[in-house]
């Protein structure tokens, strides 16, 4: 998969999501395969999720570097599971559709 390929399906999965108030992610491609991801995640109940992913996606989604920090609020591991995010396993699960 190309870096666009991945950077495209995490807009999918915000732009679908619900419980997302609004973000500030930044995508940084790196090379063909590799990318860098950070930004923020602001969800309807005053929470943040921080993010920073560093991915190379040649042949699966390889998180070099990542590190999800989440701010107050009420959002638990169940509804980032229905955003497409697992805290436990650091895998993106499936877009949540509206």
């Amino acid at each position: 998969m190309r870096i666009e390929t991945y950077f495209q399906q995490i807009r999918e999965i915000t732009d679908a999501c619900l419980i997302l108030q609004s973000s500030n992610l930044t995508y940084d491609k790196r090379g063909t395969h590799e990318g860098f991801l950070h930004g923020e995640l602001y969800f309807a109940d005053g929470s943040t999720l921080h993010l920073r992913e560093f991915v190379d996606v040649e042949t699966n989604i390889n998180r070099l570097m990542y590190q999800y920090l989440r701010h107050s609020g009420s959002i638990n591991a169940a509804d980032l599971s229905d955003m497409g995010i697992d805290l436990v396993n650091k895998n993106r699960l499936r877009p949540l559709r509206k």
